[in-house]
């Protein structure tokens, strides 16, 4: 990891000290111009995380059985217009607005937010060997929802080496949060009786990420990026609480992700 951290330490160095031979090379904007993207569309996204969870499992009366465990996940997607739940929030697909404050340098950000739902229903019968003819199974329904933000303000520098070719390195942070919530109802067929399960699950990161885009401008007012990306993680929070039916859960802890990859970003100059 330190190996990843390095390279794109240097890789902004660099671009960074390239403003030193500007007078040599093309600005990227111009001041009060603005830039409009479509960012993390396509590429190849890993994470590595680990998260640090005590809680506690309440059985009943009596004192509560208390838990401690670490979770380490390691995934790698290659993803367009895409992403699997695996390797995280860094490879959401999301909308970016920059602004040049100067030919070579600008101040943004990128957001996303989305919301999802669903419901299902599970029932049937079941017949054993043996007298007594089928029976009916307890039937489930389950209701979910889950929420997503992730808003990251940024500082970019960059320029042109040709009028089609350059760099544009950037540099911030980022706030991630997701939310998902779950009611499973399981309802007895003979008397009707239903036994609720509510269970809530709350993760946020705070994290720096950096990166530098390959610029492929065919016209002035479009381009390409492709380039390396690495989110350093800062802090991160994590909730589950589960209430109803079963043992009452409640446990919370410490969780971190350092995502990477390279990814394609499809950019529009205003």
């Amino acid at each position: 990891m330190k190996n990843r951290v390095s390279s794109v330490i240097l890789s902004l160095t660099v671009l960074l000290g390239a403003g030193h031979v500007a007078a040599q090379t093309r600005p990227l904007g111009e001041p009060g111009g603005l830039a409009i993207s479509g960012e993390r569309l396509a590429g190849v996204f890993a994470v590595d995380s680990e998260t640090d969870v005590n809680g506690t499992v309440q059985f009943g009366p009596g004192a509560p059985t208390t838990t401690v465990t670490r979770n380490e996940n390691n995934a790698t997607a290659i993803a367009l217009l895409g992403n699997a739940d695996e390797v995280g929030p860094a490879a959401i697909p999301r909308l970016a607005l920059d602004v040049f404050v100067h030919p070579h340098i600008t101040v943004g950000g990128s957001f996303m937010y989305f919301t999802n739902s669903g419901d299902s229903r599970a029932e049937g019968t079941q017949d054993p060997p043996g007298p007594g003819g089928p029976s009916d199974l307890d039937i489930t329904e389950t209701d979910t929802s889950s929420r997503t933000l992730i808003f990251s303000p940024r500082a970019g520098a960059g320029l042109m080496f040709t009028d089609m070719i350059g760099l544009w390195g950037r540099a911030g942070f980022s706030y991630a949060k997701q939310t998902e919530e779950v009611t499973a109802r399981t309802i007895d067929p003979g008397d009707g009786s239903t036994e609720t399960t509510e269970t809530t699950t709350d993760f946020s990161l705070f994290s720096l990420p950096l990166d530098v885009l390959l610029l492929i401008r065919p016209v002035e007012a479009f381009a390409f990026g492709v380039g390396p990306f690495l989110e350093i993680p800062l802090s991160g929070d994590f909730e589950l609480d589960q209430t109803g039916a079963g043992p009452d859960i409640a446990a919370d802890g410490d969780t971190s992700a350092w995502s990477y990859g390279l990814t394609v970003s499809v950019i529009g100059f205003l």
